[in-house]
């Protein structure tokens, strides 16, 4: 492709693509694409400078005449095909099964929903009841298999780069993407679902197996929290101290699991080195037998499972605070940029829980996606932690534990 042409195609969230020659395209770090011509794939827009070199022809999707985009009440006994943005974090996978729910309830539980997703986006959403292959469909979408479904719903983003202030909640951003008006739409559709399969319970059993053996902990009948204090963005990372010593302190009441794929190591700063703290907590699990350490590579499956017997968890806006809701996991979210109504504004219980320092910083929230508004930030250029997020203290997260606890 031409830059004029590949620029007249940014203005289309989704394009069809044929490429000239059969290409491997490393699609993420564990899934490689095999592409083939005459083959006609369909990729978000992103996407095609990954593949540009290699293609032949690239029209809109909007502009095909197999696609049919879901609008409206669905029709009753529906097939649908669901494209989520692959690239979209587990909490903007998660927030989807809610709106499946709603779609089985539109149709009288007649529809089938299949989505596309990355297999590592996939592992969350195994188990859904409401989709019909149960777990989602991955690898490339070639144009040509649109024609066996009734409907197409392809979801670029809800509300991932929006920054007003008065910005739609993300179910209601969903609803309306499909023509719905989400003033008419129950709350219980405005909420992630979380499945435990299993073998999920078999990998649990496993792990705490392994903690028995080795530290004498029951974790089947002890009454254990979860700390997850990692996030793949520097705009919403909790300062690695505040996490320190609130695991530290909660293990002074019982067993704390410190939960989180580090994405191997590559995590952002917030307030010290990642890497300083990470070997801050291997020391503590080495020297605290109530202080269980399971940042790493964790399995998704076996993520979902422990948090599910968890007493409660602390987390940032991240994913596993979305699993946690899924699983009706009481959880004590601390807020940055965003505001938690956008994420958690119709469940009151997850709501009563997040904590927002909105009065530390007068832009708050500012809903910052990619970088720091350095305009916008307190300390300016010199803003390492987002405000509020700097601002909250162990003591205010322990106080909302209480509220749980009793």
């Amino acid at each position: 492709m031409t830059p004029a042409e590949l620029a007249n195609m940014s203005a289309f969230q989704w394009v069809i693509a044929t490429v000239k020659e059969p290409i491997m395209w490393a699609r993420d770090t564990n899934e490689t694409w095999l592409l083939n011509p005459p083959l006609r794939y369909i990729v978000n827009n992103q996407h095609l400078k990954f593949i540009e070199d290699h293609t032949s022809s690239v029209s809109a999707l909007s502009l095909g005449s197999a696609y049919k985009p879901l609008a409206g009440e669905p029709l009753r006994g529906g097939k649908i095909l669901v494209e989520r943005h692959r690239d979209r974090g587990i909490g903007d996978h998660l927030f989807m099964t809610g709106i499946f729910k709603l779609l089985h309830h539109l149709t009288g539980n007649t529809c089938q929903i299949y989505q596309y997703a990355l297999h590592t986006r996939s592992a969350w959403l195994h188990g859904c009841p409401w989709l019909a292959s149960e777990t989602c469909l991955t690898g490339p979408l070639c144009y040509d298999t649109l024609h066996a479904y009734d409907h197409h719903w392809f979801v670029d983003q809800a509300t991932e780069y929006t920054s007003e202030h008065d910005q739609l909640n993300v179910y209601d951003a969903l609803v309306k993407s499909i023509g719905l008006r989400p003033e008419t739409i129950a709350d219980e559709y405005k909420r992630p679902y979380v499945t435990v399969m299993p073998d999920d319970e078999k990998k649990r059993d496993t792990f705490f197996n392994r903690v028995y053996r080795t530290r004498g902990l029951d974790l089947r009948t002890a009454k254990y929290s979860i700390v997850s204090p990692l996030c793949n963005s520097k705009l919403r990372s909790i300062p690695y101290t505040t996490s320190l010593t609130l695991i530290q302190e909660l293990a002074k009441r019982g067993p704390v699991i410190v939960l989180g794929d580090d994405n191997n190591g590559l995590m952002p700063s917030a307030g010290v080195p990642y890497l300083k703290f990470k070997e801050t907590i291997e020391h503590l699990s080495s020297t605290n037998k109530q202080i269980i350490n399971l940042i790493g590579n964790v399995p998704p499956r076996l993520a979902i499972a422990v948090v599910a017997r968890a007493q409660y968890l602390v987390t940032p806006d991240t994913g596993l605070l979305y699993v946690a809701q899924g699983l009706r996991v009481p959880a004590v979210s601390i807020w940055g940029p965003h505001n938690p109504f956008v994420r958690l504004g119709y469940d009151t219980a997850y709501m009563k829980l997040a904590i927002h320092k909105t009065e530390t910083c007068r832009n708050s929230p500012c809903y910052a996606y990619a970088g720091w508004p350095i305009e916008k930030c307190p300390r300016g250029i010199d803003q390492v932690v987002c405000e509020p997020l700097l601002a909250v203290t162990s003591k205010e997260i322990l106080d909302k534990i209480e509220t749980i606890c009793g």
